[in-house]
């Protein structure tokens, strides 16, 4: 009985310490991924805002007022850069912004 005991903490500490070092694993890969990436390198030392739309580039009105707010922001902190996350990865930077221009007037 005193080795169930045993064998039940160890394997509890044993999940425990798989789960903390492959937390600690997926973090330092993220960051190293997230230090490699194009808007890193951008906005690196410039104060920034982040929009988040899934799919900023359907065209609908969700994104019309997407594109507004940024436009707005804009406007307003001329020395602030937005960037925008969406899921949208097929789509380059240029497609979105002629998106915005041309259908939303912004």
């Amino acid at each position: 009985q005193m080795l169930l005991v045993w064998l039940l903490g160890a394997c509890v500490l044993f999940t425990t310490l798989a789960l903390f070092l492959t937390f600690l694993a997926l973090r330092v890969y993220s960051r190293r991924k997230a230090a490699a990436s194009d808007v890193t390198r951008v906005v690196k030392g410039r104060t920034s805002v982040g929009f988040f739309h899934p799919f900023a580039h359907a065209g609908g009105g969700g994104e019309r007022v997407l594109w507004c707010a940024v436009h707005a922001v804009q406007q307003s902190h001329p020395d602030l850069f937005c960037v925008v996350y969406t899921g949208d990865t097929s789509v380059n930077k240029s497609e979105f912004l002629e998106l915005a221009r041309n259908r939303f007037e912004v």
